[in-house]
């Protein structure tokens, strides 16, 4: 108790505050807990359930961890009020809690208070049954978000018992984990809306019935006999204790507008009828059911539910009535859910769904809705070729179709009594065609293939979660059965279409958008735009399924799917209608798989419309407070007269409430704005000529606004991105455009052709193969086949006719018939010629599906992409276990073939555990002692009151007596039938029967066996090379290695070890010449006491040497053993750690093959570990003059080959360098060089003293041409008398290299060599080299660096190219010519980097008729400053 108070407390962050008083009262029993705690010795932190015992918690019955924070395992409460929760913090993983609260009193009500609910949606359940065990009946499975803070599913979060016992099964998955659930019971308590306040603080109980408080009723008193004072718009009437509201104003609080839309709750006045709810809504109590309306009656037809409900019921709506419709028919269709129904001429088609074995049907039944009389249609197919004659049963079928039609249309009575007689004879025909039909099953193609001439799967295909519309195409209507799920194809993409008239099915090759099937969504016809739109659903992605917002509509004249906008939330199993150009969606499962869901909630009340003609979806407002649960999912809705009606559902509990929406009314919205963004339930239009809004545009676009200007932004770029074929992306609202291989929005990048329409499409074909998710739905398509886990196009797919003779007609020839291949089929026989077929494909078969398979071992072993569910013996693929179990249906699932218990057909699943513990893990079972006292005891179905029939659910105490049943606990004494018990407990020691243990439980040393609940054990069977095995398997633990197989009846050839252990030994085969190390250290050597060895020696003529070392002293034996001879021991019992030994090749024969000596080695009585180190050898006598030639030569050729290594290696390095050399001067070569002249004057008075005194002038007569060098303390200067553009400048490489006025030869130069007469317009690569030497080696007394603007490195950095500022030359004028652009330019060079080479200060002369060593050194550098490296 004190423990489940501290519980309560731990949660109290979504709990209510207590009252004072209340907290002082809990504060006062968690001291004293704590008190008793401390009495043991201290744990590092403070055990949560469970006390401490030397340092480690000793958990209570039903908890585990290490602090005791999680539930685990099967509790009794016995008080009349408490609190159940799963533990503190997030529930623990894998885990199973069960409680069972025991009222004490029969017919005793339980009443269980949801303070707070928060588990992983869809997958950890809560199962709550009306009794002590889970065949009693189910009332809720909750799962998801259900009370958290101040949100709610349920208006009243509770559930009543009135069994006076009450089971609560919580399971767990091994994936996420949320925080759990704290549950408050009491017996015999009142019903309330807070935690902790019986009658929600607003009245009194009595005998479980609340007595309200004045101004409030209700089932827990929370309803306000006037809610909200009436919202301001009506008056509270005390005598009728409700609101009377204004004019235009409704809802219990009057706060719904009638010209909005309006919500109520149909049948359920919230004041007077609350506290008697109607008892017509326990027979709704369904969900996934199917429903039509006809004329003024709702139909609701099948469904699941937790309790048998009627198959079929009717709500007459104009008398607000309900009635259960029993079926004339001697044959009807059993319960099933997931299913479709259509109404097509006063007839309701029922197609499809899920059985209550799990099993998928693909079964059309009709039901005449006058006569009540179901009948099961055939299967026929539209692409058959020939069948029966009209004579047979399709024709008799349409004449009474037609017959059905003649008689609804209104014609004469005198017609109508014509056709008594008719109804009458199909009446007795169509009984017997029942009797019959039960074992006509048609040929179902699709299993081996595909249809002769389908584009898929053979029509009809059992699918469930599909859905289901009448169309009209071209002159009749037609059943479009629009995806869905196959237990064989896994999720549908095709469209089956029915033919009412001909009864035949067919499936559509349709085209747009390749589409993925789904599950759960919803279809409408829409008779204005000719389209069916389907929205929502499950999808399969890889190896997990999510719920999808889509939105896609298909042409069933045009055979197109083009997508839409998608909704702004994805659901599944919500319902849908279209109310005057607008889909109206409601409630729905909004959960995606928990690392994507982002707080959705299982159980939705969204309302949203789909606006038609803008392409637009709004959110509604959501149902008011009804004071009934609202949000729910696998419910239906129908249209009468504009009025949605929305039935049953589930949010935990099965739903047996109607609700339903009146659209309010456009002529209220007075602006053009209001008009277009207001969604009153219907689609509103402005009129602009008579500036009103309407219902209805009349097709008068001219006159009417039909959108709003602004509309709400959709990513249309990632919309257009999600899109990976070119008919998807060119099929859509979106805008996209298809750019190679990519789906981009408006247009593509860069230089891309688009593709903007489904003509230019090359890829249709691989696109709708790729969206095949099995291999079975892919080779069911022609031109598609399944190749590495992919499916792929193979539009070369051909075969013989052998796949459609089942199906052809009796007069058809079989060379008439071109099919496509079987693929799966298994039969290679030929009907053709009666041979064997050739393999069209090299590929293997489709595996089994995860439907088929029938074990849990055979269904873990996929690796994961299968899940068995113990309970309901199924295994499901892991992308369909919502498809399989939406409402909680497994309560026990695993992946792992280890978890598995494979029970054979027909015997109990708790037969299977074979001692107490193991029996109540499972909660549907018990334990019935022998009585003998020493523990043995059988698992049988049952619960706390004995054991019950599982098919019939009745008790059957015969089968144990009452003193002998243990539900929630187990008996003291646990022996397993070897002992019995002292001290009520304790097991008298030692056992019996070759048993150990505290209980037993296992075999002792060199016996194996399972002595659990009374087994026995067998002793050892190891063929001498063994004494011990394992307890339980009976495997050996050989001591041999070498030796191994369960009985150590084996040789490990694999490793390379040989001989007969039934008949001797086993030995490892010693090749000559080699060294063997054997570490026996790991942990399988353990039981290793001997090892063998054998040794053939090959050579002749060599005397062979043995050499065997041992880390440890153990003992050995040798012996020999010819092909003739028997075994002879040559070391006996040598007991020590090495043995060297030679063995003489005169002694022995060595290399024979027909009397050759074989070395056995023993080694043993050793204990691992170990290390073994042993060898033969035969090696010959060592040749020394033989060695040292071989060993010189190999030297000098080792030298010689170094050395050609070496000069390669000098030739690359040169050859490397010249290449970079080369590269330099190329990258140099490019630069824009070219000769200029350069004439510096000096400015100011010093260059008039230059003139006057300074200067020394050289005039000569050279062709005719007068040139003028000058020479300046600047540099040296040659000109003309004229102009001269065409002028060489020679610049000295100083810039003060002049003598001063006072030589002795009374001339001023740069040097002697310098006054040379140059021809005029000569170039610098014209003049002789003894010419350029001369002015490029005169004495340098004194040298100023001028300082670059710009140094550019060269490759290798060894060299750069320098750039200077110099001053241009004026002409002989003082200032710089009119029209030059300035008085600077840029000048650039070569240079060296670092250090460069001295150059020689001796000068070159040139004499006289030295032409012939000038011509030997004009090429020649002898004197350059630059590295090798340069860049030149």
């Amino acid at each position: 108790m004190a423990a489940d108070l501290q519980k309560f407390l731990f949660k109290s962050k979504f709990l209510r505050k207590w009252e004072e008083a209340r907290v002082l009262v809990v504060v006062v029993v968690l001291l004293s807990y704590s008190l008793v705690c401390a009495e043991g010795q201290e744990c590092s932190l403070e055990c949560e359930h469970g006390h401490c015992v030397d340092t480690k918690c000793i958990c209570d019955p039903g908890w585990k961890g290490s602090l005791c924070q999680w539930c685990e395992g099967r509790v009794r409460l016995w008080s009349n009020s408490s609190v159940i929760t799963d533990g503190s913090g997030n529930y623990s993983t894998d885990t199973q809690c069960t409680w069972l609260i025991d009222a004490g009193r029969p017919n005793t009500s339980i009443r269980l208070h949801f303070d707070h609910f928060a588990t992983e949606c869809s997958w950890d359940h809560l199962y709550v049954f009306d009794g002590d065990s889970i065949y009693d009946p189910l009332l809720a499975v909750f799962s998801g978000m259900v009370v958290q803070d101040d949100y709610r599913v349920p208006h009243i979060p509770e559930v009543v018992a009135r069994s006076g016992y009450a089971l609560l099964y919580f399971y767990s998955d091994a994936a996420y984990n949320l925080t759990g659930f704290s549950i408050s019971y009491r017996v015999d308590g009142c019903p309330s809306t807070m935690v902790g306040d019986e009658c929600s603080g607003r009245g009194a109980c009595l005998e479980g019935y609340c007595t309200c408080d004045a101004g409030w009723g209700g089932l827990a008193c929370s309803v306000p006999v006037c809610p909200e004072g009436c919202s301001g718009n009506g008056l509270c009437n005390p005598e009728e204790h409700r609101c009377q509201c204004h004019p235009g104003y409704t809802g219990a609080d009057c706060s719904q507008v009638i010209e909005e839309g309006w919500w109520e709750v149909v049948g359920h006045d919230i004041t007077s009828q609350l506290n008697h709810p109607d008892p017509a809504s326990v027979l709704l109590e369904r969900s996934s059911h199917a429903t039509v309306l006809i004329d003024d009656a709702i139909w609701v037809i099948g469904g699941y539910s937790f309790t048998e409900r009627p198959f079929l019921v009717k709500y007459n709506i104009t008398d607000d009535k309900w009635t259960t419709v029993v079926s004339t028919s001697i044959k009807k269709p059993g319960p099933r859910y997931g299913h479709t129904a259509v109404v097509y001429n006063g007839s309701i088609y029922m197609y499809g769904g899920m059985k209550e074995d799990g099993s998928i049907t693909r079964e059309l039944w009709r039901l005449d809705t006058e006569s009540l009389k179901w009948s099961l249609l055939p299967s026929e197919r539209g692409a058959r070729i020939g069948g029966r004659s009209r004579g047979g049963r399709r024709g008799r079928l349409n004449r009474r179709e037609r017959t059905r039609r003649t008689n609804r249309s209104g014609k004469s009575r005198e017609d109508k009594e014509e056709n008594i007689s008719n109804r009458k004879d199909w009446e007795e025909d169509e009984h017997a065609e029942d009797l019959s039909i039960e074992d006509e099953e048609p040929i179902n193609k699709s299993e081996i293939g595909g249809c002769a001439s389908a584009p898929g799967p053979c029509a009809p295909i059992p699918c469930v979660g599909h859905a289901a519309v009448v169309v009209q195409k071209v002159k009749k209507q037609v059943m479009l059965v629009i995806f869905g799920h196959s237990s064989r194809y896994g999720y549908l993409n095709t469209i089956q279409e029915y033919d009412f008239e001909q009864g035949t099915w067919m499936t559509v090759e349709t085209r747009g958008a390749v589409v993925k099937g789904v599950y759960g969504h919803t279809a409408l016809w829409d008779p204005t735009t000719a389209l069916v739109y389907v929205h929502g659903g499950l999808l399969s992605i890889v190896s997990a399924s999510h719920v999808v917002p889509y939105l896609m509509t298909y042409d069933p004249i045009k055979q197109k799917w083009k997508l839409r906008s998608p909704a702004p939330v994805p659901r599944f199993l919500h319902s849908a209608v279209l109310v005057e150009g607008l889909m109206l969606v409601f409630g729905g499962n909004t959960h995606n798989d928990t690392a994507f869901s982002y707080g959705a909630k299982c159980y939705s009340a969204d309302f949203l419309a789909y606006d038609i003609a803008c392409n637009s979806w709004h959110s509604l407002s959501k149902p008011p407070n009804l004071y009934l649960d609202v949000a729910r999912y696998g419910h239906s809705a129908v249209l009468h007269q504009g009025e949605m009606y929305i039935v049953g559902g589930f949010n935990g509990k099965m739903l047996g409430s109607i609700l339903r929406y009146h659209p309010g009314v456009c002529k209220r919205l007075t602006s053009s704005d209001e008009c277009l963004h207001a969604y009153p339930g219907r689609k509103c239009f402005w009129n602009r000529i008579l500036t009103r809004c309407e219902p209805t545009n009349n097709n008068d676009k001219n006159a009417y606004d039909v959108c709003p200007t602004v509309t709400q932004k959709l990513n249309f770029t990632a919309l257009c991105n999600e899109q990976t074929s070119c008919r998807s992306c060119v099929s859509n609202t979106y805008g996209c455009v298809w750019c190679s291989n990519i789906c981009t929005h408006n247009k593509c990048v860069e230089y891309a052709k688009g593709v903007a329409s489904g003509e230019g499409c090359e890829d249709n074909l691989r696109s709708r193969c790729k969206s095949l998710s099995t291999c079975p739905l892919c080779r069911a398509h022609h031109h598609c086949d399944w190749v590495e886990q992919v499916c792929v196009a193979a539009p070369n797919r051909t075969s013989t006719a052998a796949g459609a003779t089942a199906d052809a007609g009796p007069s058809l020839a079989l060379k008439e018939i071109s099919t496509t291949p079987s693929i799966d089929q298994h039969d290679h026989r030929s009907p053709m010629n009666g041979g064997t077929r050739n393999a069209l494909h090299s590929h293997r078969p489709c595996e089994p599906t995860c439907a088929q398979r029938s074990s849990c071992s055979n269904c873990t072993e996929t690796k994961g992409s299968c899940m068995w569910c113990f309970n309901q013996q199924r295994c499901v693929n892991n992308n369909s276990y919502l498809v399989s179990f939406p409402y909680g249906q497994c309560r026990e699932w695993t992946t792992e073939s280890k978890r598995c218990m494979d029970v054979e057909p027909g015997v109990s699943r708790c037969s299977i555990h074979q001692t107490c513990k193991d029996c109540q893990a499972d909660v549907a079972c018990g334990w019935c002692d022998d009585g003998s006292g020493t523990g043995i005891g059988v698992c049988v179905e049952g619960g706390q009151r004995g054991p019950i029939n599982p098919v019939t659910g009745i008790m059957q105490r015969s089968k144990c007596p009452k003193p002998n049943w243990f539900f929630t606990e187990c008996p003291l004494c646990n022996c397993n039938g070897h002992s019995k018990c002292e001290n009520g407990s304790q097991c008298i020691l030692p056992c019996s029967n070759n048993t150990a243990g505290s209980h037993c439980q296992h075999c002792i040393e060199k016996f194996f066996g399972r002595p659990i609940n009374g087994g026995l054990c067998k002793p050892c069977m190891c063929n001498e090379h063994g004494d011990t095995c394992n307890r339980e398997s009976g495997r050996c633990n050989c001591h041999t290695k070498g030796v191994t197989g369960d009985h150590c009846e084996r040789c490990d050839t694999q490793n390379n070890y040989v001989g007969e252990p039934l008949q001797g030994s086993c030995f490892y085969d010693l090749q000559i010449d080699y060294q063997f190390t054997f570490n026996l250290s790991k942990h399988e050597d353990r039981h290793i006491r001997q090892i063998n060895f054998f040794n053939v020696p090959t050579k002749s003529d060599v005397d062979t040497d043995f050499d065997i070392y041992c880390s440890k002293a153990t003992k050995i034996k040798i012996s020999a053993k010819t092909t003739r001879s028997h075994e002879s021991w040559i070391i006996r019992n040598f007991t020590g750690t090495r043995i060297r030994q030679r063995f003489s090749a005169s002694e022995y024969t060595f290399g024979s093959a027909d009397n050759n000596t074989t070395f056995h080695v023993y080694v043993y009585n050793f204990t691992p570990p170990i290390e073994i180190v042993v060898s033969f050898s035969q090696h010959p006598k060592l040749d020394l003059i033989q060695f040292f030639s071989i060993f010189s030569l190999c030297f000098l050729v080792l030298l010689t080959l170094a050395a050609i290594l070496w000069k390669i290696k000098q030739k690359y390095d040169i050859y490397t360098r010249r290449q970079r050399l080369l590269v330099e001067m190329e990258a140099m070569a490019s630069r824009p060089f070219r000769p200029i002249l350069l004439e510096l004057y000096p400015r100011g008075p010093a260059a008039e003293v230059l003139e006057t005194s300074d200067t020394s002038t050289t005039t000569a007569s050279i062709t005719n041409t007068t040139v003028t060098t000058t020479v300046t303390n600047n540099c040296c200067v040659t000109g003309s008398n004229g102009a001269m553009p065409n002028a060489t400048v020679i610049p000295c490489l100083s810039s003060n290299a002049i003598t001063k006025a006072t030589n002795k030869d009374n001339t001023k130069s740069c040097n002697n060599s310098a006054n040379k007469i140059i021809p005029n317009a000569t170039l610098p690569d014209n003049l002789s080299s003894d010419l350029l030497d001369s002015l490029g080696t005169h004495k340098i007394k004194k040298k100023v660096n001028p300082s670059p603007i710009a140094l550019e490195p060269c490759c290798g950095n060894r060299a750069a190219v320098l750039s200077l500022l110099v001053q241009l030359p004026t002409g002989g004028e003082p200032y710089t010519p009119i029209g030059h652009p300035g008085g600077l330019a840029i000048a650039s060079t070569l240079v060296t980097l670092g250090n460069p080479r001295k150059c020689s200060s001796d000068p070159i002369t040139l004499a006289k008729g030295d032409v012939n060593k000038n011509k030997t050194t004009r090429g020649k550098q002898p004197y350059s400053s630059h590295s090798p490296d340069t860049c030149i």
